[in-house]
């Protein structure tokens, strides 16, 4: 006795779970790692990172999401904020990060509550919106978009 399915031609069943399959959220994430800022100047060609960076940045942790347009930055650096784009101000209001951040993303950094009492944080209109959160006791610095 013939399948009730089986009038559907392979090629249907094929195209539809192709449709499933890329439906079902899979996100594609670049993970970079840059010892300075040098070495990741290819990716300010992409137009990856803001022009702003600092230029003594070491040790560069960068995701970014092609799905979502989200960019993560951590860095090394020795210099306090000066370094910040003009349009910088204290963003007191802070009340949420984005869902999903990097494994890299320190512990003490993954909820607002958390970012709130252990960083400073900014927000820059400078090529897009960006925050920064500068810790007390640390040189690395968190950048995200």
């Amino acid at each position: 006795m013939p399948s009730r399915y089986s009038h559907l031609s392979p090629f249907l069943i094929g195209t539809v779970s192709l449709v499933l399959l890329g439906m079902s959220g899979c996100s594609e994430q670049i993970d970079k790692h840059y010892s300075t800022l040098q070495d990741a100047a290819v990716l300010k060609d992409k137009g990856w990172l803001p022009d702003w960076l600092p230029k003594d940045a070491e040790d560069i942790k960068l995701q970014y999401d092609l799905d979502s347009n989200q960019l993560f930055i951590r860095l090394q650096t020795q210099l306090a904020h000066e370094w910040f784009p003009p349009h910088c101000y204290r963003d007191e209001f802070i009340d949420q990060l984005p869902q999903t951040l990097p494994s890299w993303w320190p512990v003490n950094a993954k909820q607002y509550s958390q970012m709130k009492r252990n960083y400073r944080v900014y927000l820059c209109k400078d090529q897009g919106l960006w925050w920064i959160a500068e810790p007390e006791h640390s040189p690395f610095v968190l950048i995200w978009q």
